[in-house]
Formats: structure tokens, sequence, C-alpha cells
């Protein structure tokens, strides 16, 4: 973004860092990164003005995201229903997260550990909050990363040899120590390093599973369900029977989820704008009597 974050909104800072990385190597991480900075911010946002005046461009530029997807889908059908297909979406956010995450689980056992690896990897696991409540395997993954992390950063700093791999006496006692750690700065030499992963477009991707700790600990887990194939969609411009067009579709969703995300936070005037706002839109399809 170019102005700056607001302080009350430093939890979303990484998460447009993220985007900032990617947005050329993998347009759909650096959409899902945004949208869910934004879902964040309203959270943290509520009632500070610096803080809705900084998120409502970023709600703009999403709603301009949704709508160019919407009018590409001929051209690139696969990418862009991991941006308007949830199920879609949250499989292409796990796999790539889970590759970064394997990359710099890698590494670090080759003893070429990356601090910004591990960071990045975190921060992508968090996106799947965007869906709900995190499963219990990404957590720990998410806590593993942010932990070696600050391994790292403490070997490099303190001038220590640091141990390939995870130390599970270790990590339960710093871990919790190790959850703030703010991966939005980092050195460019270290970002200039990073290879994003290429993640397959295929809805019926195998997820990833990574250890975190050695093979002979761990007990094989079951392909993860692939998600329903979406249904074909129509042209942005196209009118059902419903009189509303997709992309005008499309944006009263975006309006509805904005209205949940507000009201689990109990910002009630947020809620009410963007409901009404969808209201309007939908009076406009209402059958003539």
């Amino acid at each position: 973004m170019p102005s700056p974050v607001p302080p009350v909104l430093k939890e979303i800072a990484p998460f447009l860092q993220r985007a900032k990385e990617v947005e050329h190597a993998d347009p759909v991480m650096a959409y899902w990164c945004k949208y869910y900075a934004a879902q964040l911010g309203i959270e943290k946002g509520t009632g500070h003005t610096e803080a809705q005046a900084f998120l409502l461009p970023l709600m703009d530029e999403l709603e301009q995201v949704c709508l160019q997807t919407l009018t590409q889908l001929k051209a690139t059908l696969s990418e862009n229903e991991a941006v308007t297909n949830d199920a879609i979406g949250q499989t292409y956010i796990e796999n790539f997260a889970l590759q970064v995450f394997l990359g710099a689980d890698n590494e670090d056992r080759e003893g070429k550990a990356s601090r910004y690896s591990f960071l990045a990897a975190s921060k992508f696991l968090e996106l799947l909050k965007v869906f709900g409540p995190l499963e219990a395997d990404i957590q720990t993954k998410v806590k593993y990363a942010k932990w070696k992390a600050a391994q790292i950063s403490k070997a490099l700093r303190e001038g220590t040899e640091l141990t390939p791999g995870p130390d599970k006496a270790t990590m339960e006692t710093e871990a919790g120590q190790t959850t703030s750690e703010d991966a939005s700065q980092a050195p460019a030499d270290d970002t200039d390093k990073l290879q994003w992963p290429q993640v397959p477009h295929e809805t019926d991707a195998p997820r990833v599973q990574v250890m975190t700790a050695r093979p002979e600990d761990q007990t094989p887990k079951p392909r993860a369900e692939a998600p329903p194939p979406a249904a074909q969609p129509l042209d942005p411009e196209d009118k059902p029977e419903s009189g509303l067009s997709v992309s005008k579709i499309a944006h009263i969703q975006k309006l509805c989820r904005w209205t949940s995300s507000a009201l689990d936070y109990e910002d009630l005037e947020t809620a009410r704008t963007q409901l009404h706002e969808a209201l309007l839109l939908l009076d406009t399809a209402r059958p003539s009597t």
C-alpha cells in the first residue's frame, strides 16, 4: 500500500508484505494475502478512524481484482477459480503455504536454514484463517515455523551453531515466546533468494504432508478430500433469470462477506453499511408486479 500502515493495524503489515513479494509470481496468493489483511484489519481497527481510512482503499482494490477475475475466467479458468471459489482457494493457499514450509524445512535439514523462509511460511499458513479456525496440524506448523525462525535469529546473533531439524523439548519451552515474531521486515538478500512454488491448478492436487519430526516418528496421514468441481461460470455480463449480471452477483457476495466479518467483531456500523448496499443491489433485480 502507498500509505504507511497505522500502528493499530501493525498485525496486518506482514500479510501486505507477503502480497507485495508474490504479486508477480502468484497473483492468486497476493489476492488472498490482501484479503486476510483486510479481514484482520476489520477486527483490529474497529473504532479507529485512521484504520478505516486505510482499509477502505484495500477493500476497493479487492473488489476490482474479483471483478477483473470474472472477466478473465475464459482465458485463465483454473487460476481464477482459486479466487472466486472458496473451496478451491483454500486448497490453493494450503498447497502453496505447505510447499514454502517444506522448502524451508528441507533447507534447514541441509544446513542452509533461512529465517525468512520460515517466517514467510508461517504467514502463508495463517492465511487459512480466512476460511475458519486452523486445523491442529496447520497450527503445529505455524508454531514450529515461528519457533525455528527465532532459533535461527538467535544463532546468528550469538554466533552459535544451529542444530538442523526440530528439538521438541526446546520448542515446547520457547514456542510461546516466538508467536509475536514480525515477518514484515526481512533483509533484501533473503527475499531475492526465495523461489515461490508453482502450485498445481487442478482441484484434485494432493495435500502436501510436511514433517516437523524425523520420519520414524511419523504416522501416515490420509490424502485430503478434493473440493467438489465448481459450476461452469457464466460470462460476467450475462444476465440469468435473476436479472443480475455475474459481476453484480459477485459484488453482492463480497458485500455479504464483509458484513459477516464486521458482525464477528461487533462492528455494527460497517456491517450496516455493507448490508444496506447489498440489499439495494438486490432490489434492482426484484421482478415487477
